[in-house]
């Protein structure tokens, strides 16, 4: 995700959520949208599930 893009959660909210900035962009382009908070809360479980799985 470059810097000059504005999206609805700072960098520090989005690495909260345990999610890279390339990760939430991935989201975003699949949604078609940007998620909303609670949404941003589930990927963000998923994410860290998926990669203590691997």
């Amino acid at each position: 995700m470059t810097a000059n893009i504005i999206t609805k959660f700072s960098p520090d909210e989005i690495k909260s959520e345990g999610l890279t900035l390339d990760e939430y962009q991935m989201i975003c382009d699949r949604l078609g949208r940007e998620p909303n908070k609670a949404e941003l809360g589930m990927f963000g479980v998923m994410w860290s599930y998926l990669r203590s799985a691997a």
